[in-house]
């Protein structure tokens, strides 16, 4: 009887004792830029004034590549349309900036910002902040006149 409590109490003591030391090493990686996303994150955190500043605060925004789906819109504090992929049709291009009132579109991707199917509808280039970068879109009245 008397070894089984020993046994507990030595059980318990090694717990309370290692636990923070593991606790800590795990958590050690999510610190770091591979696992909080990258260099767009380190940007993102970094340029998030020049970023927010960059377009008026009530505007409308296209937001690319926010795996969280929020952390990119709340930094700098914009609204809109907040894709976590490159997957961007020109259809739902089209709908965000004349039905939904989208002007302005932030994209850390150039395979997506230098595509045939989203160059139609970007304006011009408004601010470039490590891999970010803020254009203007186009109105459909705009798209229509270049065609």
């Amino acid at each position: 009887m008397l070894f089984n409590k020993y046994v507990k109490v030595l059980t318990a003591l090694y717990v309370v004792i290692t636990l923070p030391y593991f606790a800590y090493n795990d958590i050690q990686n999510y610190w770091s830029l591979e696992k909080s996303g990258g260099q767009l994150q380190f940007d993102l955190i970094t340029h998030k004034e020049a970023l927010r500043k960059a377009v008026p605060k009530t505007a409308r925004c296209i937001i690319m590549n926010d795996n969280s789906t929020f952390v990119f819109s709340y930094l700098i504090d914009k609204q809109g349309f907040i894709f976590d992929s490159s997957h961007l049709p020109p259809e739902w291009m089209n709908d965000m900036i004349d039905n939904k009132g989208a002007r302005y579109f932030y994209c850390s991707n150039r395979k997506i910002d230098t595509s045939q199917a989203v160059k139609p509808f970007l304006d011009s280039l408004i601010l470039q902040r490590g891999i970010i970068n803020v254009y203007k879109l186009k109105s459909s009245q705009r798209r229509s006149n270049t065609d």
